[in-house]
């Protein structure tokens, strides 16, 4: 299973459930200090876990991901989306920047990673995305990620149709 963000929060819980089931895994992670959550389900459950550097507000570390797969030859049958970023803003003090950010990391980067590793996934694989409640129940916390998950919720709607062939 190859996991966006699984060092850190709900990915890495994700990440140690999967390893319990036998699955080995690939982690994606922009944190700190992400090679503990590695070495821990090393060695909890012996599983072969790599990890990718890998920043969601830049697409071009797609080419990691992808460059790791083809080297390593390993076909994920699991696809995790799960790393995002939330921009926490009163509304008068959003910041275009920022504001943009969120709809990068959340948005464009998960669409733009499904595309290059197509050719890399199982036959019969599946894509999971971490959605949110924000999405569905807005709340006054953060206007960019409840938008941002809003629109990941449409977008695994959408992207069933094209990825239907797959």
């Amino acid at each position: 299973a190859l996991i966006t963000g699984g060092t850190n929060g709900i990915g890495k819980a994700v990440a140690f459930r999967l390893a319990k089931e036998g699955y080995d895994l690939i982690l994606t992670s922009n944190e700190i200090r992400p090679e503990e959550a590695v070495l821990e389900i090393r060695k909890l459950y012996g599983r072969e876990v790599d990890l990718i550097k890998s920043d969601i507000l830049d697409t071009n570390s797609i080419k990691h991901i992808e460059s790791f797969l083809s080297a390593s030859k390993r076909k994920p049958d699991v696809l995790i989306i799960n790393a995002a970023i939330t921009y926490r803003a009163e509304f008068e003090e959003i910041q275009e920047t920022d504001w943009k950010n969120t709809f990068e990391a959340n948005v464009h980067y998960p669409v733009f990673l499904i595309q290059r590793m197509l050719k890399y996934l199982n036959p019969d694989s599946s894509i999971i995305f971490t959605g949110s409640l924000m999405a569905i129940h807005p709340h006054s916390v953060s206007l960019a990620y409840g938008i941002t998950k809003a629109a990941v919720h449409a977008l695994v709607k959408n992207m069933v149709k094209f990825l239907a062939p797959y």
